[in-house]
């Protein structure tokens, strides 16, 4: 995770980014792809490929790919499947293992650059400013209020099985706090999956979910079930671990750290030679006084 001051520069650097041109949502520089297993029972076994944009939520992506390489997704419920509005996953399977205590720790919103939530967006859900921790959603259709609350920020979208997220089971529909007969947040946040096997049986989940690297190419595994050439990421690594490689997710992060001081060093040569001009006059007026 980043540092404060890089943080600061960070989303420094995205807000002043949200005021320039409109994002070009077709650019693919620094995209990660994410490969989640479906099984439905319309369509069977499948597969959603999920485009992962730094450029567009740096530290919502961030946490995102921090969440698939440390399988807290996997076998995970589909738990508010809200037909023509949304699906919402990531409440953790196992509340009471300790490695999920790290991802508690909300992060702080992404500069809104305003991109809509079209079909197959993925975002953040949120309970208000800077409460983002593990949930997200995909949205069914574009509904023009998603979007406009700050944690509602898109960092990726569905390229590849959309078909199998419209094929995930909607029986129960919204959440309890809008559907009496829904899943209640609280005890799934306390009980975990077995809380939804219990009173929610033919509920979709999801399989494995994993970053695609190379894109084209599904990591081999090992019998322990961990990618070959999985790194915890920085947030999880153990004392002693080497550091995790960095990939193209942390590019478009560092292009915006250098734009922000780029930014910072023209302002401060700027005030400096505002401010020798300010010297020279005054001397000017003291030397006619003179």
């Amino acid at each position: 995770m980043p540092g404060g001051w890089r943080v600061g520069v960070l989303v420094l650097a995205v807000a002043a980014a949200a005021h320039a041109a409109p994002v070009d949502v077709d650019d693919l520089t620094g995209v990660v792809l994410v490969e989640c297993e479906t099984q439905t029972e319309s369509l069977g076994k499948g597969r959603i490929v999920i485009e992962v944009h730094p450029g567009w939520a740096p530290l919502g992506a961030e946490r995102f790919l921090e969440l698939v390489r440390w399988k807290y997704y996997d076998s995970g419920p589909l738990f508010r499947v809200v037909k023509g509005f949304l699906v919402q996953f990531g409440a953790a399977v196992d509340p009471k293992a300790p490695e999920w205590k790290v991802f508690e720790k909300r992060i702080q919103d992404d500069p809104n650059l305003k991109i809509p939530l079209l079909k197959g967006y993925v975002s953040f859900a949120g309970a208000g400013p800077n409460s983002r921790t593990t949930q997200v959603f995909i949205t069914y259709g574009h509904h023009k209020h998603l979007g406009q609350a700050p944690w509602e920020t898109p960092f990726g979208r569905v390229i590849e099985g959309m078909e199998h997220v419209e094929a995930f089971n909607g029986e129960y529909g919204d959440i309890k706090a809008f559907n009496k007969d829904g899943v209640d947040t609280g005890r799934l946040s306390r009980q975990g999956d077995a809380y939804i096997r219990e009173h929610f049986p033919r509920m979709s989940h999801l399989g494995k979910c994993f970053v695609v690297d190379p894109p084209t190419q599904r990591p081999a595994t090992d019998p322990s079930g961990a990618a070959e050439g999985d790194s915890l990421p920085p947030m999880l690594a153990r004392p002693g671990d080497s550091d995790p490689p960095q990939d193209a997710a942390a590019q478009p992060i560092q292009m915006l750290e250098a734009a922000a001081v780029a930014v910072f060093a023209g302002v401060a040569l700027w005030c400096c030679h505002a401010r020798r001009h300010q010297l020279a006059n005054l001397c000017t007026r003291h030397a006619k006084d003179t």
